[in-house]
Order: C-alpha cells, then structure tokens, then sequence
C-alpha cells in the first residue's frame, strides 16, 4: 500500500512538473541567433513569430558557441537561427538539436553558395598545387575567423595542402572584415589571394562589371546551405512554430522579402522544411570538429589584436 502511495505522488509531481514547463513553454519562446545577424533582420522575424504563436519573445544573440551548445543541453534555448559552421559544431556535440527548415528559392531548392579561393588574372598561381608552391612569397586575405566561407571552409582546404600554418605558409595575413574588402584589396594589388563566398562575389561585380575579368577562381567549395532554423527536439511546440516559418511566404511574403533582402539573399523565397541532410556533402571537407573549433579560437584572437 505505502509503495502505491509513493508511486501515485511521484505521478502527480511528474505531471505538476511536465505542466509547468508546458505552461512555461506556452508563454515564452527563446530565439538565439548568430551574432553577424543584424538585429534588423532577427527582431522584425521573430516579433512575427512571436505574434503569431502569441508568445512573448526572449532574444539572445550568440558570439559564444559553447554557450550556445550549453543553452541548448540546459533547454534555455528553443530556437537558433544558424550559419553553416555553427550548425555543423552543434550537430556534432548537442544531441537534442535538430534542422527544422532552411532558406530557399522559388522552386523549393535549399538556398547555397560556395566559398571561392581567388587570385588576379595575371598571378602565376593557377590551382591549389602552384598556390602550394608559391604560397610563401604570397599574402592571403580572410574575411573574419568566423565566416564558413570567408575562413572556415578555406582553412580546411589549406590544410589539405600542407597549408595549415597560415603565418609560417604565406608571407603575411589579415582578417578583411568583410567579403567586399578581401576583393578590393585582391583587386587593387595589397594582397595577393583572397577568399569569398560566391553571393558577395556577385553582388559586387553587378555593381563593378568590367573588374570582374581581372580575378580568376583557384578553388570553389562544395554547395553550401545559406541560413537554417535549428530547434530543440523536444519543444513541445515545435509543431506549431514549424508550420508557421514554412508558411511565411504567404501569411507575410513582404515581410520575408524585407529579411531576405536586409541577409542580401537575391532568389530567396521561403523556407523549406529539412532535417540538416543538404550539409552532408559539406561536413566531409571537416576532418576534426574540435580541431576546427581549436582553429577558431585561436584566429579570433588574432582577428582582435
């Protein structure tokens, strides 16, 4: 009888409990995001989100990823808008994470681009193996120790080569700080490769089309996914939220619009539900999450000095 007992108010407080997160869950929703995000793309997102699941919104930007790995194990976090890397980093060491949807265009095709390694038209490095060759008589430019295709993707590539010591590979290097900046310093002779994403690339030669002979592509990357909502698996409105950023396009299409033009994402039109598999091609090029992330760390010193 007493171990009935016991059994019954262990019951009522697993329900007490459960109902009190619920409640919690039903009144709040905790969006984080990647922390190059403007504020003016995330907040007019997630007001909307929020309005429509008649949530109030709590908002946490992230420039500290084992923060964010533990906000997610800790269930402090229920929704993260994520760039590549940071998908791939959580992926591999939070397992109660999941792809929900990402961006894409009109004809329902995950949003990509790719990371190109770049060099001027007139440069006797030619591929991968003369860059190898020639490297240390050559200066290098990244965006920031950040970006999955403006240093991420590249430093692993570089590795391949035997490139992987950056200041002791070339004859000198610098973080840009912008995609647009690695091409105009490429382009005006201070550095002797650059490396991009292939969106930045496009949009300024639309708006400088007669330099755009003057480059030439020595490597370009794998299709790279552009922008994913990454969920806890266990909110338990996950459902919900779901349904409404798959039809965003047609509750608020201007709104989207605005956002995906503030990300400077031309083509883009929606999201698309997926469960992370379109990085999979992707993932190979990372041998070593936690070297990666070693890599990170270290280069965003140097970035800040």
């Amino acid at each position: 009888m007493k171990n009935r007992i016991v059994k019954f108010v262990c019951c009522c407080l697993t329900v007490l409990v459960a109902g009190d997160l619920y409640s919690q869950e039903k009144n709040e929703l905790h969006i984080g995001y990647y922390y190059r995000l403007s504020d003016s793309l995330v907040k007019p997102f997630s007001d909307e989100i929020g309005k429509k699941m008649d949530l109030t919104i709590k908002l946490t930007k992230y420039t500290d990823l084992d923060l964010l790995t533990h906000d997610f194990r800790n269930e402090k976090i229920d929704l993260y808008i994520s760039n590549t890397f940071n998908f791939l980093l959580l992926k591999s060491e939070c397992s109660n994470i999941e792809c929900m949807a990402s961006i894409s265009n009109a004809d329902n095709q995950v949003f990509t681009y790719q990371s190109f390694i770049l060099v001027r038209d007139t440069s006797k490095i030619s591929n991968m193996d003369m860059l190898k060759k020639y490297s240390q008589n050559a200066s290098i430019a990244f965006v920031s120790s950040s970006s999955t295709s403006g240093y991420l993707l590249p430093r692993a590539i570089l590795k391949k080569y035997e490139l992987d010591m950056i200041e002791l590979s070339f004859s000198s290097y610098i973080f840009a700080g912008s995609h647009k900046n690695v091409i105009d310093k490429l382009l005006n002779g201070s550095i002797d490769v650059g490396v991009c994403s292939s969106t930045e690339l496009v949009n300024y030669f639309e708006k400088s089309t007669s330099q755009k002979e003057k480059l030439k592509t020595i490597w370009e990357s794998p299709l790279i996914p552009e922008g994913s909502l990454v969920v806890r698996k266990n909110y338990l409105l996950k459902k919900k939220l779901k349904n409404i950023v798959l039809d965003l396009h047609k509750t608020n299409p201007e709104l989207l619009k605005n956002i995906f033009n503030l990300w400077r994402l031309k083509n883009a039109h929606h999201f698309i539900e997926t469960k992370g598999e379109e990085y999979n091609e992707i993932s190979t090029i990372f041998q070593s999450v936690q070297e990666l992330k070693q890599f990170i760390a270290f280069y965003n010193l140097e970035e800040n000095k």
